[in-house]
């Protein structure tokens, strides 16, 4: 009997010994998914907020928008991209030998501008941004 013992737990422990290593390796495979090593984000600037101790000036508080957390860095790139477009008009290109004799007009590329057009989803409305969205109808921005 006691052979018999002796081999049933020989062969538990081997069990237990093969399960612990199983184990371990799936703990082992799980933490080289969820601790990966970081990627360098090879910032441009430091993240920085906007010193209110300066007074309240709205030019410079948006601008500084790109120096902080991503989605605040994303809305600061926005303001640029719009910015950009919004000072934009055909008369700063130079004239395409393929663009139309209306389209090398003076006064018409003086006048022509950047059409920019605004998608949304539904709940931007409904979070208090209408007001927003109305104020840039309004004013011919969208």
């Amino acid at each position: 009997m006691d052979k018999i013992q002796e081999s049933d737990n020989k062969q538990n422990k081997e069990k237990e010994i093969e399960d612990n290593d199983k184990i371990m390796k799936g703990m082992e495979k799980a933490q080289q998914s969820v601790m990966m090593k970081s990627e360098d984000t090879q910032l441009k600037h430091i993240v920085q907020g906007y010193d209110f101790n300066e007074g309240v000036n709205y030019s410079k508080m948006f601008d500084m928008y790109k120096y902080m957390g991503f989605q605040s860095s994303a809305l600061g790139q926005s303001i640029d991209i719009i910015n950009q477009m919004i000072k934009w008009k055909l008369a700063n290109d130079p004239i395409d030998p393929e663009d139309s004799d209306y389209y090398k007009s003076k006064e018409i590329r003086e006048s022509t501008k950047c059409t920019i057009f605004l998608g949304y989803t539904s709940n931007l409305v409904s979070c208090g941004l209408r007001e927003v969205i109305r104020y840039l109808c309004v004013r011919l921005f969208i």
